[in-house]
């Protein structure tokens, strides 16, 4: 997601910066070829391209986790409550029963 939003914001500017990607982390190199070096464009994206990372958000908003023991049933019932990003309104309750094996 964050790839994308650099690149969108990289065409919106009509830059084309370098991007290197991994599993847990990014690297994008501004410098412009024409200049021979880095100019106010590079700075002005790069300023854009940290505001989107300090504000970015999970996809969901974790409220809470409950664990309730079923010994007659000999299983846990596990219930995870969250927020999804796009609706922060409609709370989501995943339920979960998770069998004890002896």
């Amino acid at each position: 997601m964050v790839i994308n939003t650099v690149g969108h914001l990289a065409e919106a500017a009509w830059h084309h910066p370098d991007i290197t990607a991994s599993y847990a982390w990014v690297e994008v190199r501004l410098t412009n070829h024409v200049a021979k070096g880095v100019t106010d464009k590079d700075f002005e994206l790069a300023k854009k391209i940290e505001d989107v990372i300090e504000n970015f958000e999970p996809r969901a908003k974790l409220v809470g986790v409950r664990a309730l023991p079923n010994l007659d049933r000999n299983e846990y019932e596990v219930t995870v409550e969250f927020y999804v990003v796009n609706t922060p309104t409609e709370l989501v309750d995943l339920t979960i029963f998770l069998e004890v094996l002896r």
